[in-house]
Order: C-alpha cells, then structure tokens, then sequence
C-alpha cells in the first residue's frame, strides 16, 4: 500500500490533486474543509479509508493554505466516515458484515447504502462545519 502511494506520488499526482483542491476551494475555508471531507470520503469508498487518507496526507503536504490543519482534520473526518456510505470502503466493515451473516443477520448492499446515502453526507457537513468553526 505504501509503495502504491509512494508511485502516485512519484507520478505527481498528489501534487496536482493538492493544487486542484486550492483552486477549487478558492481560498474559503469552509470550501476547503467541505471539499476535502468529501472528496476523503467518496475516495475511500473507492480505495478504501486507509490508502485514501494516506493519499490526502501526501496532497496536504504539497500544499500551503491558511487553512492546512483544518484539512487535516477533514481529512479523518473524511477517513473515517466515508466509508460508512458503503461495504467496501473500510476492509472493517467487510469483516463486520461477513461475521453478522454467519450469524445469520443479512444485511444487503442496497439496505447498507441506503442509510449510508442518508447519513454520511450530513455528518460530513456537520463535521464540516464544526471543524470550521474552530479555526
């Protein structure tokens, strides 16, 4: 995982998602903590939490933003409850499905996603939002 993320970053790639990230975010901060909360999270459920958050890391880095430690903290917001949206963006929840269906309690992709899409997107910005007011 490390050397995938060390590859990406040799290619500059972080480098250009952390000069995106400041062009979208305009200089706003709560633009910048909302963007990289969410981008975190949707990215998670693409990568998983654990390679996404290690990619934002290495983006933060190549970044310089009045607002850096606040990302920072989007970024576990992000990490953390992005994968809540569905059952593979944490490698724990895969696990904790497949050991509540050996126990006989089946809990489908659609019911998972479904209070995931319900969920996780207000916590984002609830989070969001308290992060900003503490800067």
């Amino acid at each position: 995982m490390f050397i995938i993320v060390r590859a990406v970053e040799n290619l500059g790639i972080t480098t250009a998602l952390g000069r995106g990230l400041l062009e979208l975010s305009g200089n706003n901060p709560i633009r910048s903590i909302l963007l990289t909360a969410s981008g975190t999270a949707l990215g998670a459920n693409l990568i998983n939490n654990v390679p996404m958050a290690l990619v934002m890391i290495s983006v933060l880095r190549n970044t310089s933003s009045a607002v850096s430690h606040a990302m920072v903290y989007a970024v576990i917001l992000g990490a953390d409850l992005g994968p809540n949206l569905t059952t593979v963006g944490s490698l724990a929840t895969m696990l904790w499905l497949l050991i509540m269906r050996r126990k006989g309690l089946e809990i489908s992709t659609l019911e998972y996603f479904k209070l995931g899409i319900t969920v996780v997107p207000v916590m984002i910005v609830i989070g969001s939002l308290l992060i900003w007011l503490k800067l």
